[in-house]
């Protein structure tokens, strides 16, 4: 019984000076990779509502590997949203993006159109929503 009980605390030994530390090598390696894939991004929302501006900017954002710039100048990703038709109860609009300068790059047109109401801030939201996942920018 001692000399299992003197194994034991030898394998514990054992398991505390060697595979602890490469365990927490491979979480700081896996840290590591993560901040390697941050990418900040410049959204501009030109003729845009203001509403559907703040849904796709939540819609963009809710990533945490993304930060926001306010100048395109600093930006890894330049994305615009084009509103190419805008009345009360429609709405059609694109994603254009640029990613580390290279050329740029327009997303498919997408159309939201109400009948018997204005376009809502809940309508926006879904449809910033729809836009982000049609056009699939490089997030």
């Amino acid at each position: 019984m001692q000399v299992i009980k003197g194994l034991s605390k030898r394998i514990a030994a054992i398991f505390l000076v060697l595979i602890v530390p490469m365990l927490m090598l491979g979480v700081q390696k896996g840290m590591t990779e993560v901040s390697l894939n941050q990418k900040t991004v410049h959204l501009s929302c030109d003729n845009a509502p203001q509403a559907l501006c703040a849904a796709l900017t939540k819609a963009v954002f809710k990533a945490d590997h993304l930060t926001q710039t306010t100048t395109s100048s600093d930006a890894d990703l330049i994305l615009a949203l084009v509103v190419t038709k805008r009345e009360p109860t429609y709405l059609a609009a694109r994603l254009d993006w640029t990613e580390n300068k290279t050329k740029s790059v327009s997303g498919p047109e997408v159309e939201l159109s109400v009948m018997d109401a204005e376009l809502s801030d809940i309508a926006l939201d879904q449809f910033a929503d729809t836009l982000l996942s049609i056009s699939k920018p490089p997030l």
